[in-house]
């Protein structure tokens, strides 16, 4: 037994200090005792000094013995002895459980593998060290403490009761690494013990792990699964109106399987397939959606299996937006291909005199209008006009650097402010755009001339002014349902780009080569918007481990054999001390303050004194 407080030394001093006065207590107490004496005795007797009485001997002794046993003992537990070796430090132990999603995962219709991990990992608790320190840490694709590194047990098996699967796959090598750099910053030694199943996220993960003070607590996890891998939609190139779906599946199971692919959109049902799937393989099946309003595309795969998470999913796809206009043109028939060509694109084409003011709330392209009536007024008009220039405000003049474009007659604006002046030649600009609630374009001469249909900036000029008036319609858009976890998006220009969640928080990402990455650790939606593009990325399926892990030489297996009360490591019984040194100082407080008590009432009341005549 050694103190950690005190020294032997300082201990004996101490005790012998309050030993020596308590004892000194007991033989100096004076006695007073009530006395009757005769009033001429007392005047006889007033010069001579009162006499008093010394105890020579302690009276109660047990009483004595019981107060000197119940301040010792208490003097012993503030020095906080213990027992064991004085030169043995505890260990620090860290606890990885396993979190990964496929721990909710039901081995033959019974319970998730979690309950069989959590319960495990508290037979591993029970079994170390009685002096040991221990941490959990929960791990998925992160690795996250759920208790420092404690001495009480109660709080760590709260936390490993508390423990439920996330939404990512596991990464044990960077579980195992943040526990050792754990246990070096308390510069101790410990173990360090996984209770999984042992499914990581790549084969990268399971081959450099170091199994040196490493123990695996297994968790068997024989399990038949085909779930969803990933799902995308995208508006068909090859028809208007409608969306390409694409559905991969994948086999994780030892054997082959045959499984229902059902497609539906809105409760309605848009394809199936039916899926022969070898052990390990990945299948891709494509549909085609028809969809102008937004709806709810789900895949789902039949029969269920062990894992039902992967085996439905569901996708917000959204509505095609539209671009209504009106043009104003007197030859409708050389614009008419160039602005339907799109489906998109609903255009209504008017003749010049249909043209009010103060009637029209749509967007409006004007074509070679008269002076009287043009939205913007017309300066004057001038034959063959030369050196055309563009400008590449708002994207309207984007990809026009021709200088030669024949234009015949056109008409010359006067711009107010706030115009942006698109196409410009030496007497001023020819093609003016007005912002507004309402976007007009006024192009101040006649496409379909014989000099102008043929040149090659003409079908730009009205993409331009087209994507001008409503981006939203020319944007390549889609959605993308995968698993939680790191994504990856395209990023082939480099202007700006934005990550931002469902409600509007920014997510934090990085851009290498051409391709942006950023991370969910959680089942959330995350829209990706960069230059000319935006995606949704629906993360909302589990992610799934890619190989099985299997322990390198060195990594202990199983539980420890029996119950260890840690013989070697200090154990506390400063406690018990405590105890009983109050029941001490209790004991004596009951049995002999009862006792001065009686005493002090037996003591006979003073009779009235008479005076003597």
């Amino acid at each position: 037994m050694f103190f950690l407080n005190l020294g032997w030394g300082e201990w004996l001093i101490a005790a012998g200090a309050v030993s020596a006065f308590t004892v000194a207590l007991y033989l100096l107490d004076r006695s007073r005792r009530r006395q009757v004496v005769s009033t001429l005795r007392f005047w006889t007797q007033a010069n001579q000094p009162v006499q008093t009485s010394r105890r020579r001997m302690i009276r109660q002794p047990l009483s004595l013995l019981l107060q000197l046993a119940g301040i010792l003992l208490l003097l012993l537990a503030i020095a906080q002895p213990r027992i064991g070796n004085p030169f043995s430090r505890p260990g620090y132990d860290v606890l990885i459980l396993d979190t990964s999603a496929w721990m909710s995962a039901r081995p033959l219709g019974g319970r998730p593998l979690i309950d069989t991990a959590r319960r495990r990992a508290a037979e591993w608790l029970s079994a170390v060290p009685a002096g040991d320190r221990v941490m959990l840490v929960r791990a998925d694709a992160l690795a996250t403490p759920a208790t420092a590194f404690e001495s009480d047990r109660s709080r760590v098996r709260a936390a490993i009761a508390a423990s439920e699967p996330g939404a990512t796959a596991l990464d044990l090598t960077g579980a195992i690494q943040f526990a050792r750099r754990a246990q070096s910053m308390q510069h101790a030694g410990g173990e360090v013990a996984y209770a999984g199943s042992g499914r990581v996220r790549n084969t990268q993960d399971a081959a450099v792990i170091d199994g040196k003070g490493l123990r695996w607590i297994n968790v068997p996890d024989q399990i038949e699964n085909v779930g969803l891998r990933s799902a995308s939609i995208a508006r068909s190139p090859a028809e208007n109106g409608a969306w390409d779906v694409l559905v991969t599946t994948r086999n994780y199971g030892l054997r082959a399987h045959t499984v229902n692919l059902t497609v539906g959109f809105d409760h309605a049902p848009v394809g199936m397939r039916v899926l022969t799937m070898a052990p390990g393989a990945e299948q891709e099946s494509a549909f085609t959606v028809h969809a102008r309003q937004a709806g709810l595309l789900e895949a789902r795969i039949t029969p269920g299996d062990a894992f039902p998470d992967d085996d439905r999913a569901e996708i917000l796809i959204p509505a095609l937006p539209r671009l209504q206009i009106v043009v104003y043109t007197a030859h409708p028939e050389v614009v008419r291909p160039l602005l339907t060509a799109n489906a998109l694109v609903e255009a209504q084409f008017r003749a010049p005199e249909q043209y009010k003011g103060d009637n029209h709330n749509v967007d409006t392209i004007w074509i070679d209008p008269p002076a009287a009536d043009s939205p913007v007024r017309v300066v004057k008009t001038v034959r063959d006009p030369q050196g055309i220039r563009w400008t590449p405000e708002d994207g309207l003049g984007a990809g026009l650097r021709a200088r030669d474009v024949k234009l015949g007659a056109a008409s010359i604006f006067a711009t107010n402010p706030g115009d942006i002046a698109v196409a410009s030649v030496d007497d001023g600009p020819v093609i003016v755009a007005r912002p507004g609630k309402q976007k007009t374009v006024v192009i101040g001469f006649d496409p379909g001339a014989a000099g102008t249909r043929y040149q090659l900036a003409i079908p730009l000029v009205f993409a331009n002014i087209l994507r001008w008036i409503n981006p939203q319609a020319f944007q390549h858009s889609g959605v993308t349902l995968q698993a939680a976890g790191s994504a990856l998006a395209p990023f082939p220009d480099d202007g700006p780009a934005e990550v931002k969640r469902a409600d509007g928080t920014p997510v934090p990402f990085t851009v290498d080569h051409h391709t942006l990455h950023f991370f969910s650790g959680s089942r959330q939606s995350i829209r990706v918007i960069t230059p000319g593009r935006e995606q949704d990325y629906a993360l909302t399926l589990p992610e799934m481990w890619d190989t099985r892990w299997y322990p390198p030489v060195g990594v202990i297996r199983g539980l420890p054999h029996g119950a260890s009360n840690g013989s070697d490591a200090p154990r506390e019984v400063w406690p018990w001390l405590a105890i009983l040194g109050a029941a001490c100082l209790a004991a004596e407080w009951m049995l002999y303050a009862r006792l001065r008590r009686a005493r002090l009432k037996a003591v006979p009341a003073p009779v009235p004194l008479r005076r003597v005549s």
